[in-house]
């Protein structure tokens, strides 16, 4: 088989994946079961994915939380690529560039480490074209139901909004920037109160500058 055969077969491998992490009323499935799935395969076709970065930048991210506390976070971002390799003949290669971000607060290693960790996931999940909508990790979000007391929850999680941020730091915008730009275009009150389809929107455009 070529490659691109190999791959093919290493795609129907994955039919049936199950959702085996929970958090925050929700199922998804997890990077580490994606990759135990496929690395049997890829062993018996002879098939290598080898990860590669580029380039890549950092800085400190200062804010303060919504608990009014001064804090500082690391944010990562770079570029870099995914080869796939037919071992049976090593000059048959795909190359698929990518993009990463990662923002931790202990220190740069860690927001490195996340960074590819969510890199790596959302490549195979989208590559092989699983479904995410529903098994996106970073899909923290409540139904805008009211409780009991009336109240409403926000639309968008701590974490996504720290991506938001790291794609735009990326692109040397700063946090008063980035809030600036989607309350004047959204008409909301709080970042957080972005639907995900204006998140996604807003993390394309900055993505783009």
């Amino acid at each position: 088989m070529n490659l691109w055969e190999k791959i093919v077969e290493v795609r129907k491998s994955i039919d049936g994946l199950a959702k085996d992490k929970k958090g925050f009323n929700f199922s998804y499935v997890t990077g580490d079961q994606i990759l135990s799935k496929i690395k049997g395969k890829m062993d018996e076709l002879g098939l290598i994915l080898q990860p590669s970065t580029q380039s890549g930048e950092w800085h400190e991210h200062k804010y303060v939380s919504s608990k009014g506390k001064d804090k500082i976070d690391f944010l990562v971002w770079g570029q870099g690529s995914y080869t796939w390799i037919n071992a049976e003949k090593p000059e048959e290669r795909e190359v698929i560039p990518f993009a990463y971000y990662g923002q931790q607060g202990d220190d740069v290693s860690q927001a490195y480490g996340t960074a590819l960790t969510y890199a790596e996931r959302y490549f195979l999940l989208k590559y092989f074209g699983i479904p995410t909508d529903a098994d996106d990790p970073d899909n923290r979000r409540q139904t805008s139901e009211s409780n009991q007391s009336g109240t409403t929850s926000s639309n968008l999680s701590e974490k996504q909004v720290k991506r938001l941020f790291a794609i735009a730091g990326s692109k040397g915008k700063s946090a008063a920037d980035v809030k600036a730009d989607v309350l004047k275009s959204t008409k909301k009150t709080k970042i957080e109160d972005m639907t995900k389809a204006e998140y996604d929107k807003a993390c394309s455009y900055y993505e783009g500058l």
